[in-house]
């Protein structure tokens, strides 16, 4: 399933502009409190409510080494960081695997 997030959402490590959002693990709309993975730069995030609607705010550290060792949320970090060599990804970097 699939939602709209606020306008002007963000990735907070690198900027990438979020529209939607989805969850395939447990087919849910994303919740205050789930974790998200940027697709450009695969920052881990977590969402949160905003007045204008669904946001991210940057992992803390405990947080991010919690999500770290989660076996869904590793391949899917690891997935993204290759991916980001295809010239065609969003947020392409050259420089970083």
């Amino acid at each position: 399933m699939e939602t709209s997030l606020a306008p002007g959402a963000a990735c907070n490590t690198c900027g990438y502009r979020i529209t939607t959002a989805s969850s395939t693990m447990e087919e849910a709309v994303p919740a205050t409190g789930d974790v998200s993975i940027c697709l450009a730069c695969a920052a881990i995030e977590i969402f949160v409510d905003s007045p204008t609607g669904l946001v991210t705010r940057s992992a803390t550290e405990l947080e991010y080494r919690e999500y770290m060792t989660d076996e869904r949320v590793l391949p899917a970090v690891v997935m993204i960081r290759v991916g980001r060599l295809d010239p065609k990804w969003p947020g392409h970097r050259e420089d970083t695997p």
